[in-house]
Order: structure tokens, then sequence, then C-alpha cells
């Protein structure tokens, strides 16, 4: 509103016969139409006259409909945290709502309010029952305590990561690709003992958070290069990668696919989550298998398939510092672009571990596959270590170094472990170890050493 104006409201039931006219009270922004009928939709426009000068030109014009009770609220979704369930929704556009009400129920069970006052727009259910799926609906309550109708139905189940592993399959069956059923076998017999839930995923269809919070690892394989589903899934594989898990990605162009060649930088789904800093692709017929790196297992590529030795399309990456590379390209041709360049990476980011191969699973060697998840498997079994995190955060950084000082000459606490209090690994604890992590950090310095303090 601005001083020498005066302001009117026009409205109507057509956008071009705006019939009825009130003025608005001076120095009032806002104003109530009332007397309307309910269920029908008014058109409605403001305008202002200066006071000297001249109506405007032409109106700027909205509807809405009066109801006598609130709109059932939209938005309402339900996620997995851990061990609780998040639920949130759109604030409803009434000006008179007061609150919120919340009902549950389980399979078999009665709608019951769990919280009948929220005035925010998001609630965390944390009184859940671990592999449980509960279904929730929401009421918007006005002033007059008049009830909304129900919002639509959500789902979820809480986080727990406690089911074991489960392998989200994403091969396309028949024709020329194995069918369902010779998966499940070659899989089966690749995981040896152990055993998994397996999800298959077809077309259009992506892996839910709800059903990823059950599990923990999760092994994602798309061993067909025409149908790359990956892309569908990395919002559920984000939310999952951000919790204590480990993840195993095999796939026959799955990278590829969604970012064809190009670097990573920080920020990226995959520099961040599985160690990559780049990505390219072999398209001839040259990958033979892969030599194995720092104890990962050789490997060979089948003859028995209708896709065989040499395989194309074959992902060829270069791994972040802090990433291992675990095995390298066996070119047919001895082409040395792509020949020993990296074709598996492994990555340890301190809240759980990340392999990544840029070949398919299906197509190596019963006995290659049976020595490649074994080495996954005691790779997510070994201990997570980060040299140089002096006060326990999963970091390496300026903390790190005010920390060391505190403890040395301030009285502070000790290193939650001492060994990562002796960065430069001379035993002692001491002011050497700041300048080395002063080096490290900020002068392009050699990384922590694993201490020896104890």
């Amino acid at each position: 509103c601005y001083d020498g104006y005066s302001y009117k409201i026009a409205y109507g039931l057509s956008d071009e016969n705006l019939d009825d006219t009130l003025e608005v009270p001076p120095f009032s922004c806002s104003y109530d139409i009332a007397g309307l009928s309910e269920y029908t939709t008014y058109f409605v426009s403001v305008y202002c006259i200066p006071d000297n000068g001249y109506p405007p030109l032409y109106y700027l014009c909205s509807s809405e409909v009066p109801l006598s009770k609130p709109r059932r609220p939209e938005g309402f979704t339900a996620s997995p945290d851990l061990f609780s369930i998040h639920l949130e929704w759109l604030p409803n556009r009434e000006l008179d709502i007061s609150h919120y009400k919340i009902l549950r129920k389980t399979d078999g069970e009665e709608w019951t309010a769990i919280q009948d006052n929220l005035i925010d727009t998001h609630f965390a259910d944390a009184n859940v029952t671990a592999g449980q799926e509960y279904y929730y609906r929401l009421l918007a309550i006005d002033n007059d305590m008049i009830e909304s109708d129900t919002s639509l139905e959500a789902m979820s189940f809480s986080a727990t990561f406690a089911s074991g592993i489960l392998l989200v399959d994403e091969t396309r069956g028949g024709d020329n690709w194995p069918t369902e059923l010779e998966q499940y076998q070659y899989y089966a017999a690749a995981f040896g003992d152990s055993s998994f839930a397996r999800m298959t995923l077809d077309s259009g269809e992506a892996l839910k958070r709800s059903l990823a919070g059950q599990y923990m690892p999760i092994f994602y394989v798309d061993d067909d290069n025409s149908q790359n589903l990956l892309e569908g899934s990395l919002d559920s594989l984000d939310w999952y990668l951000q919790y204590e898990t480990d993840f195993f990605l095999a796939g026959w162009r799955t990278i590829f696919a969604i970012t064809g060649q190009t670097s990573f930088y920080p920020g990226n789904f995959f520099r961040d989550n599985l160690g990559l800093a780049s990505i390219a692709e072999n398209v001839l017929s040259d990958f033979d298998g892969a030599t194995g790196v720092n104890g990962w297992p050789d490997l060979e590529v089948r003859n028995d398939t209708y896709y065989h030795a040499p395989l194309p399309n074959i992902d060829i990456f270069t791994a972040v510092p802090g990433a291992e590379v675990i095995c390298t390209f066996n070119s047919r041709s001895g082409n040395p672009f792509y020949g020993n360049k990296p074709v598996g990476v492994a990555y340890d980011t301190h809240h759980g571990k990340r392999v990544v191969l840029g070949f398919p699973l299906y197509y190596l060697t019963e006995s290659s596959a049976q020595a490649l998840i074994a080495r996954v498997f005691e790779y997510f079994g070994e201990e997570s270590v980060l040299y140089g995190d002096v006060n326990g955060d999963w970091a390496v950084n300026i903390l790190d170094i005010t920390y060391l000082i505190n403890y040395l000459y301030k009285g502070g606490p000790p290193p939650p472990d001492p060994n990562n209090g002796d960065p430069n690994g001379s035993c002692n604890v001491n002011i050497l170890d700041v300048t080395y992590l002063i080096g490290y950090l900020y002068k392009s310095g050699p990384a922590p050493l694993e201490g020896c303090v104890e």
C-alpha cells in the first residue's frame, strides 16, 4: 500500500464481469470479503487510484473458492529415518488453520491419532517397530475445530539397516540376456554361503528409501548395456549413503549412460559417494578381464554366454585422493589408451565403504565372481580408520590441529584414539605432529601416517 492511493476490490463470477466493488479502508493492506457462497469460484482484482492521477488501464485477476472447512493437506510424504519415520507436508493456505492431526495404522489395525495438536509441517514418528510397515494420513483443523478431509495416504518403514544383504538386480532377462533364473543362480553362486534378499528392477521402477533402509550392505548390479536404470534410484542411494552403510555397484555402462565422458567435482554424487574423479569408456570389444591390485583378485571374462570375451563398452575411472584402485583393464588388443587403466575403485568414506566396477558382474567366470565378492565382504568387514583424525569426527581439518594444540598446551582432553594424535608416525604426540598436519592441510605435505603411540 502507498499513502496517497485509494484501493478498491472488484469481484464477480467470471474474470470478465467483476460486477461487485468494495472500498478498502484507508491505510489497510488487506480485506476479507464476506457473504460469499461456498463451493463457488470467485474472481477478484485489487486496483488503486492515485489522489491526483488516473485509474489503471487493466486489472490483474486471481480466483479462489470459499469453503467452510479446511482443504485437505497436500504434499504429504512419509520417509524412513534411522529408527523413525519422517512425515512432511505443505502448509495449508487458509489463514485460520489452528493445527494438524496425524493418523496412523498398520495392516489389520484401525486408524488412530498419534498426534493431534501439531503446528509444524513435519513430524518424526519414533514410536515404530523395525520391519513394520506404517500407513499415515493427515488432517488440517481450523480455529473453529472444523476438520478437513484426510490427505492422501503415505506409507513407510523405519530405517534400521539390519536385515542383511540386498541385491538390487536391474539386469534384463530373456532374448540375448540371461533369464531371471539364470541370473539368480549365478548371483547365488557368487555370494557363496551368504544369503541375500533380491529385488528386480524393470523400466520405470526405482529403489525406494523405505526398502533400502532395511538392508546393509546393498549390492546393485546392472549387467546389460541397453537398459540402465540407476539414475532413477540416485535420490534413494544418496540418502542411503549418508548413513553408516556399505555399497557395491557393478554394471555395463551403468554410470556412463548417465554422465557420458566427464570429470566429477565436489558435490557430485559419483565423486562424493563413490570416489570417482572422472569417467571414460572403451566402446571396442577389448575387455578380457581385470588385474587385481593391492590384494584384490584377478578377474576373467566368461566365454560360455551370448556376450563373451572380449566385452565392449567398459567404463574407465580415475580415483579421487584417498580412494583405492582395485583392478585395471586387461586389453586383448594391447591398446595402451585403455589397457591397465582403472576399472574398479574402493572408497572408504569413514561412514561406510563403497566398491564400484566399470564392467558387468554376470559375465565374469564363476570363480572370478566368487573371489571378487569374497574380497568385497572382507573389505566391508575391515575396520575403518582415518589417520590424522585427532578429534574423532571422521574428518581431517583445522579442528584437528586446534584439538591437538589444546591437548598439548591448554590441558584439553587427549585424542580419542592416541594413534591418530601421531600423524607423523613418530610414536610420540608433540608439536611436530601439529606441524605435520599444517603441512598436509595447507602446504601440500604428505598425508597423515598410521600412528604408533599404542
